[in-house]
């Protein structure tokens, strides 16, 4: 058991690689194995990986905000084009 718990152990920095990739793409099954045991044990991760959580959603926000809005030019600035153009 012993040699299992040291396969399985990873240090704070790689944990918060995994994390960091787990956000963009899939883990493994051994990497999200390894990620929980850490968190589970390592208070300071457990904080970090909320945090990341916490900005990866307000970060999503903003982008769905932005692909709602639409830019467009108002009568006034369209005008002031034509007769730039002409």
């Amino acid at each position: 058991m012993n040699f299992l718990m040291k396969m399985a152990m990873i240090s704070c920095k790689q944990a918060a690689l995994l994390g960091s990739k787990g956000s963009f793409n899939a883990l493994n099954f051994i990497e999200r194995i390894k990620l929980k045991m850490h968190v589970k044990i390592c208070t300071t991760c457990q904080d970090y990986a909320e945090d990341s959580k916490l900005i990866d959603e307000a970060i999503e926000k903003i982008l769905q905000q932005r692909e709602k809005q639409q830019l467009s030019l108002t009568d006034e600035q369209k005008a002031r084009i034509l007769e730039v153009l002409k």
